[in-house]
């Protein structure tokens, strides 16, 4: 039994300066002041004319580019935001922040390439600027670039250790780069920082997961249900970790409350079904497989796995009827055959029997080279 488990990468930030140097005509100034305060009133639409306004008095106003390109952001007008930070870029080679935000931008347009050059840029006129070293290793992390990612992280970390972001993004890459170890240290280190935040228990407990600790997960997955009750996953991560350690009766409370939160999680419906068999209790494990059935009702798979509750519950005929299905499904299913021959023999139908088993062990399935002499007398 495998589970898939994920991480999650963690948001860019972006940031709005309003703080100004460039000499300007005073009335250029106040227009760009009647935008600051525009903007801070949510009145996009009237900040951009204030900016405008200012632009066509003072034609090189940066400032006045710059802070019409950030509210063109706010509002996602891409293109005239990008168009603006050009032109803050052709007045001023040297303005970080345009770099830094036209890069956002062409992120959000999956522009890969544009957006590393800008961010990359940044970074050579400011090495230090957290904002430009995240957003890169954001980019790097999605695109499978861990190592990349890491080192921009750390650099990141060394002007500011406390950098909650940074540590957060960090413990992900760790995570991708299966250093699990790793990964939970930062996390440690995150929730001296965050002690409240429900990521830190989601994830150390994936972590910890990975690293088979599974009394620990145990303990970080309960932590997160305490924070936030109502997300299934946290239940079903935290029966797994009990299921794992045959705490079958734990496991099946904690499952219980994730089908009422969301019945048709198949993850969930498959391990109770497995936990049921377990525990000889044939009918839990044949209504689990008959829901798993209803939502993956062209899965071979599913068919022999309720066979097998049938087989177990001495209910032959409907073994068969599902084992028929698998084989509808799957032609050349070997364990399909070996069961129909278990099934006939159970039934004292040794002549179907002998037939089923021989074409298991035609198709190579080994548990039939063992049985079919004393199937076929």
């Amino acid at each position: 039994m495998s589970n898939k488990i994920l991480g999650t990468i963690a948001v860019s930030f972006l940031f709005l300066s309003i703080s100004f140097g460039q000499v300007a005509s005073n009335e250029a100034i106040n227009y760009l002041n009647a935008g600051v305060d525009a903007f801070n009133k949510k009145n996009y639409v009237a900040a951009i004319q204030s900016y405008s306004s200012a632009i066509q008095t003072a034609p090189d106003y940066v400032k006045a580019y710059y802070n019409r390109a950030n509210t063109y952001l706010n509002i996602k007008k891409y293109d005239e935001a990008i168009r603006d930070y050009n032109q803050c870029i052709a007045i001023d080679k040297n303005f970080t922040k345009a770099y830094l935000y036209r890069g956002f931008i062409y992120a959000q347009k999956s522009d890969l390439p544009r957006a590393l050059a800008d961010y990359s840029t940044a970074i050579s006129l400011e090495p230090d600027n957290a904002s430009a070293l995240i957003n890169r290793a954001v980019l790097y992390m999605q695109n499978e670039r861990n190592s990349e990612a890491l080192a921009d992280l750390e650099t990141a970390l060394s002007t500011n250790p406390s950098n909650t972001s940074v540590l957060l993004n960090k413990a992900v890459v760790h995570e991708q780069l299966g250093q699990f170890e790793q990964s939970v240290f930062t996390l440690n280190q995150l929730e001296n920082y965050l002690p409240e935040d429900i990521r830190v228990f989601q994830m150390r407990g994936k972590n910890y997961l990975k690293l088979n600790d599974y009394s620990k997960a145990i303990l970080d997955f309960s932590k997160a249900i305490n924070m936030n009750p109502s997300d299934f996953e946290n239940y079903y991560y935290r029966g797994y970790c009990k299921h794992l350690l045959e705490n079958y009766n734990g496991a099946l409370a904690d499952y219980k409350t994730v089908l009422e939160k969301k019945k048709n999680h198949l993850p969930t419906l498959k391990n109770q079904a497995y936990i049921a068999s377990v525990l000889k209790d044939y009918e839990t494990s044949v209504q689990a497989y008959s829901t798993i059935l209803f939502y993956e009702p062209d899965n071979a798979n599913h068919y022999l796995s309720r066979s097998i509750a049938y087989i177990n519950a001495a209910e032959y005929d409907k073994a068969l009827d599902d084992l028929d299905k698998c084989l509808d499904l799957k032609k050349d299913f070997a364990e399909a055959y070996y069961n129909k021959a278990t099934v006939y023999s159970r039934m004292e139908k040794m002549e179907e029997a002998c037939k089923n088993i021989k074409q298991a062990a035609k198709l190579g399935y080994d548990p039939a080279y063992q049985h079919v002499n004393s199937l076929c007398k």
